[in-house]
């Protein structure tokens, strides 16, 4: 294996086109806080032009372009030390439009900061009942950017999947903002994705029921298994009114 294997591995980086320069690890001081800062690149043979679709059969397409240097992201701890990624991001210019864009990974979205990975320990926490400058602590994120993951997963849409329940689902509830109807959010979370299916920023009896209410009761009916606590609206409404 080569060094980059071993540091992908240990930042649990499952993207084949990120390489990592030698010596890429320094221990260094951020806001009097010791940080490991890891140094990587970026760099592939783009497919087509995002900007006009054109193929990349060869040099008469796209080429290289020099580099987007120094992008942050920030990653998961590593043995509890706050981690940084410093990546280095290949620049390409096609031809056909004369346009130039930025290689991309699926370790963060793009203008985003805050890896993938970090986001979802974030949404796994907010699960809990944790306030959000702990959780922020702990990832070492902002309360803002906490608080706006939650905002992203709580967002009310009319439905989910073009109007699909999961055949088979876990439901609970986690601690809410203070501008949510009531203290506690309501979370659905599908067996079969392992994935949040949605969450509802209450879990009162009345609210619970007008979500659901909101699928139609051939999809309702299509419910096979429902897991959950003992709190009286989960069983009063999701078992006996509503399917």
């Amino acid at each position: 294996m080569t060094h980059t294997d071993y540091t992908k591995d240990i930042l649990n980086i499952k993207d084949d086109n990120i390489y990592f320069y030698e010596n890429c690890l320094k221990n260094i001081k951020i806001n009097n806080i010791t940080t490991k800062v890891f140094h990587g690149y970026l760099t592939y043979i783009p497919k087509s032009c995002p900007k006009c679709g054109s193929i990349n059969e060869g040099f008469d397409d796209i080429i290289k372009w020099n580099w987007k240097k120094g992008c942050k992201i920030k990653l998961p701890k590593v043995s509890n030390f706050n981690t940084l990624l410093i990546l280095d991001k290949q620049r390409f210019y096609c031809k056909h439009c004369h346009s130039t864009f930025t290689a991309s990974t699926n370790i963060v979205d793009f203008h985003k900061q805050v890896s993938n990975h970090s986001k979802t320990s974030i949404i796994l926490e907010l699960m809990g009942k944790s306030s959000e400058l702990d959780i922020s602590k702990r990832n070492n994120v902002s309360t803002n950017t906490v608080n706006r993951i939650l905002h992203e997963i709580s967002k009310d849409k009319e439905v989910k999947n073009n109007g699909h329940l999961p055949t088979s689902f876990g439901i609970d509830e986690f601690s809410a903002t203070n501008d949510t109807i009531s203290k506690m959010a309501f979370i659905i979370v599908s067996h079969l994705s392992k994935n949040i299916f949605d969450i509802n920023n209450s879990r009162k009896s009345l609210d619970i029921e007008k979500y659901f209410r909101k699928y139609p009761r051939y999809e309702r009916d299509k419910v096979e298994f429902i897991t959950m606590d003992l709190y009286k609206p989960y069983y009063k409404f999701s078992l006996k009114r509503l399917f």
